[in-house]
């Protein structure tokens, strides 16, 4: 059974035109004071870290997580820091490595951010 290609063009069509409500998805929440994005592995900060348009949203981390390996990211630029808030809830980012050449901090540039209860160790 052939597909009409006038039908594959209105679906498609159709599709392009509904609004997309995210973009990132990380292991929960909605980024709200109330319901803040929940960072529960490596992947989860690196899709932070790369999604400007979260940088002013809420965030807890739920876990340890280890680095070890993985190419770290600064959060944040000098255009658009991280205003956002990060609870750590206790928890460590372990074994982070950057490339001092070019970044030098876990964060880039932050701006009446709020960072708390987060360890970091062998970094």
């Amino acid at each position: 059974m052939r597909t009409s290609p006038f039908i594959l063009s209105v679906f498609c069509l159709i599709a392009l035109m509904l609004p997309v409500t995210a973009l990132a998805s990380y292991s929960g929440g909605e980024g709200t004071a109330e319901n803040p994005y929940l960072l529960a592995s490596t992947a989860d900060w690196l899709l932070l870290c790369q999604t400007g348009a979260d940088w002013g949203k809420y965030f807890t981390v739920t876990d340890d997580l280890d680095f070890n390996g993985v190419s770290m990211i600064p959060l944040g630029s000098y255009e658009h820091p991280f205003t956002g808030t990060l609870d750590g809830k206790g928890h460590s980012f372990d074994n982070i490595r950057l490339d001092l050449a070019n970044d030098l901090a876990l964060f880039s540039r932050i701006n009446n951010a709020t960072i708390l209860n987060l360890h970091l160790k062998k970094y």
